[in-house]
């Protein structure tokens, strides 16, 4: 299955009208010159953006026939296989890289230390495969030199690619400067790893991973 991220800053307006938000075409991830057609839509039940009342949100997809494969389209305020909404898991990193603990983390929002410590364990993992290739791009859209990465490391790589993602969106006036992620990913176009999916949880985000690695 193929996704695509689309901006959504409104999480209630979203909730109230969400066909608003859907792209006017939508384009084949892996070959733009195929034509999608809109397919079947499903709600998905286990959205609890206080951590605990469940929220039931409609999710959309489109099929296209010559890869013979769905293109499912969400919010960037939610992550696959993920419950709570991207700006829970992004503070919990942001807070992490600014020295909290985890276990501090996880008494605030009321969840498990090793919950917590899953999330930012993975974001950090992707953020080293992803970097490399999203800020090049981020530096294009504002003008700036293209610079090495200060470091290898899960974590410089995470804090100069979410530093970088900041800065672009104060230049677009993206209003949610904790949902840096969910940005991160409608910059993607789908073609990168999705930070709330494991690596190489479905047949798609495996053949990004070895692109990634090649």
């Amino acid at each position: 299955m193929m996704r695509i991220s689309i901006l959504c800053s409104d999480f209630n307006r979203y909730l109230e009208c969400p066909e608003e938000f859907l792209p006017k075409e939508v384009r084949c991830v892996r070959d733009p010159s195929h034509k999608p057609h809109k397919h079947t839509g499903w709600s998905r039940f286990s959205l609890t953006p206080d951590h605990v009342t469940q929220k039931l949100i409609r999710l959309f997809r489109w099929f296209c026939p010559e890869c013979k494969e769905s293109i499912s389209i969400w919010p960037e305020f939610i992550l696959p296989y993920q419950p709570e909404l991207v700006e829970t898991h992004e503070q919990a990193v942001v807070e992490h890289l600014n020295g909290t603990s985890i276990t501090d983390t996880a008494d605030v929002i009321g969840y498990n230390p090793r919950t917590v410590s899953r999330w930012i364990k993975r974001i950090m993992n992707q953020a080293l495969l992803m970097a490399p290739r999203i800020i090049p791009q981020l530096l294009q859209f504002l003008a700036c030199e293209l610079l090495p990465l200060s470091s290898t490391i899960a974590f410089k790589a995470t804090q100069e690619l979410l530093s970088w993602l900041y800065r672009y969106a104060q230049f677009i006036e993206f209003p949610r400067l904790y949902r840096l992620m969910g940005l991160c990913n409608v910059l993607g176009q789908g073609r990168l790893i999705i930070w709330g999916g494991a690596i190489g949880r479905c047949r798609y985000s495996r053949e990004i991973t070895e692109i990634f690695l090649c």
